[in-house]
C-alpha cells in the first residue's frame, strides 16, 4: 500500500509538481489552509473564501511588492542597472496600493472598457483566420508556437500601436524578464534579464516620443498625449510610470493569454466528449471559456505581503510575511465547486472562478482575454475537425510554481 505523500514532500518548483498541483492544494485545504513552505518565508493560502477576504483587505495584505521578491539582496543589482541605463523600476499597477493604484487603474479602465474591447472583435477575428490559414492545409501544427503565441502578441501589439514586426522581440522580452518572478537567478542571469528590460524600455521610449510628434489612432497615443497635460487628478503619469504600465501589459497581455489558449485546447483534447458537445452546442462557448479559466488557472499564485502581524487558522504570520494566494487552489475548492476537478462545460457556477483575481486588483485586461479566447475557439472548432494530439504528452506543463502553461502542443486535424 502506497504511503500518502506529506505536504513537505512536494517540490513546488519542480516540473513533476505540475502533475500533482491540484492534489497538493486539496491537501492544503483539508490539513493546512495557511501553510508555510519549508525553507522559505512564504505562506500559502488555498481556500476560496480566505483568498477573497484577503483580496478585499489591501490595508493588511499589501500588493506593494518588488518584482524581484524571490531574488533576495541581489535584486538591487537588477534595479541599479535598469535605473542607471534606463527609466528604473516603479510598480504602479500590479505591485501598487492605493492611492497610486487607483490613479492608474481608473485611467486604464476607461480605455479598456467593454466598448473599446468590442471594437477589436473584427480584428481579432481577422488575425485568428490569418493564423489558421497558415497551417490549415497541412493537417498538423504545433499549437503553442503556430497559434497561441501569435494571436495575443499581434492583438496587444496593434492595440497599443507597436510595430507588428517587433513581435518576436516582445515575446523574447516577456519570456526573459518573467524569469525574475519565477526562479532564483544567478547574478549573471539577473544581468541578462536586465539587458532585456533595458532593451524594451528604450524601444518603448522611442515609440512614445514618435507618438508625441506623429499621433496615431491607438491606445499608446492616448496614453502619451492625454498624459502630456492635466489628466487623472491633475497628476499626469510620468514616463517611468508609463514604461512600467506598458511593461505589465507586455508581460501579462502576451504570456497569460498564451497560457490560457494552450491550457484550454489541452483540456478539450483530454476530454473529446466535451469537445463534441461544444461543437454541437456553440452557445456553450462562453461557459466553456469560464470553465477552462477555472480548472486550469493560468496564474496559479498571486503574491501579497502583510503590513502587520496576522493570525489565520491558528497560524501566526509576522509583519512583512510573503503571502501566496493560490488561485489555482481556490478554483478547485470543494466548498465552492461541486466535483471541482471535473471538467464540465455546462457547470452552472463556472463564472465564479477568481482566475482574474478579485477586488481592486482584478485584471484590467480580462474582457480582452475572454474575447480572444471565445473568437479563437469558435473559429478553431468551425475550421478544424478531428483535432487530436500528434504524440503522447505525459507532462506538457512547464516547471513554474506561479504560472501554469503548456510548453508545446503538437496536434493533427482535418480542415473542416
Amino acid at each position: 500500500m502506497a504511503t500518502e505523500k506529506a505536504l513537505a514532500d512536494y517540490d513546488v518548483m519542480s516540473k513533476a509538481f505540475q502533475q500533482e498541483a491540484y492534489g497538493f492544494y486539496e491537501k492544503l485545504q483539508k490539513e493546512a489552509p495557511v501553510y508555510k513552505l519549508p525553507n522559505a518565508d512564504v505562506y500559502l493560502i488555498s481556500r476560496y473564501d480566505d483568498i477573497k477576504a484577503i483580496s478585499l483587505d489591501p490595508a493588511t495584505f499589501s500588493n506593494k511588492l518588488s518584482y524581484g521578491m524571490i531574488q533576495g539582496d541581489r535584486w538591487k543589482i537588477y534595479e541599479d542597472e535598469v535605473a542607471r541605463r534606463g527609466w528604473g523600476i516603479k510598480r504602479v499597477l500590479n505591485g501598487a496600493d492605493l492611492p497610486e493604484h487607483r490613479r492608474v487603474r481608473k485611467y486604464l479602465d476607461s480605455i479598456l472598457n467593454a466598448r473599446a474591447v468590442e471594437a477589436l472583435k473584427p480584428r481579432i477575428q481577422a488575425v485568428t483566420d490569418m493564423l489558421i490559414d497558415q497551417f490549415a492545409d497541412r493537417g498538423a501544427c504545433e499549437f503553442v508556437s503556430d497559434f497561441a503565441l501569435r494571436l495575443p502578441s499581434i492583438i496587444i501589439a496593434e492595440h497599443f500601436g507597436f510595430d507588428p514586426g517587433n513581435i518576436d522581440n516582445f515575446l523574447r522580452w516577456a519570456a526573459t524578464i518573467s524569469r525574475i518572478t519565477n526562479h532564483v537567478l544567478t547574478t549573471e542571469q539577473l544581468l541578462e534579464c536586465a539587458e532585456a528590460e533595458l532593451e524594451m524600455q528604450h524601444y518603448l521610449h522611442d515609440v512614445m516620443e514618435r507618438r508625441k510628434i506623429d499621433p496615431k489612432n491607438d491606445l499608446l497615443t492616448r496614453l502619451v498625449i492625454e498624459n502630456s497635460g492635466d489628466t487623472v487628478d491633475d497628476n499626469p503619469l510620468t514616463e517611468q510610470e508609463l514604461q512600467n504600465i506598458l511593461r505589465d501589459f507586455i508581460l501579462g497581455g502576451f504570456g497569460t493569454v498564451v497560457n490560457m489558449l494552450g491550457n484550454s485546447l489541452y483540456l478539450l483534447l483530454r476530454h473529446p466528449d466535451q469537445m463534441e458537445k461544444l461543437r454541437s452546442h456553440p452557445e456553450l462557448m462562453p461557459n466553456f471559456i469560464d470553465e477552462c479559466l477555472r480548472i486550469e488557472t493560468a496564474i496559479q499564485v498571486f503574491p501579497r505581503i502583510t503590513t502587520r502581524a496576522v493570525e489565520m487558522h491558528g497560524i501566526h504570520m509576522p509583519q512583512g510575511a510573503l503571502i501566496g494566494l493560490c488561485l489555482g487552489g481556490a478554483n478547485h475548492d470543494p466548498s465552492k465547486f461541486t466535483c471541482p476537478h471535473a471538467f464540465d462545460i455546462e457547470r452552472a457556477d463556472a463564472r465564479s472562478h477568481i482566475t482574474f483575481n478579485f477586488g481592486p486588483h482584478t485584471c484590467p485586461g480580462r474582457l480582452l482575454a475572454k474575447l480572444e479566447l471565445q473568437i479563437a475557439f469558435t473559429t478553431i472548432l468551425q475550421r478544424l475537425g478531428d483535432i487530436q494530439l500528434a504524440e503522447a504528452l505525459p507532462n506538457p506543463h512547464a516547471a513554474n510554481w506561479r504560472h501554469r502553461n503548456i510548453e508545446r502542443l503538437p496536434i493533427t486535424f482535418r480542415p473542416a
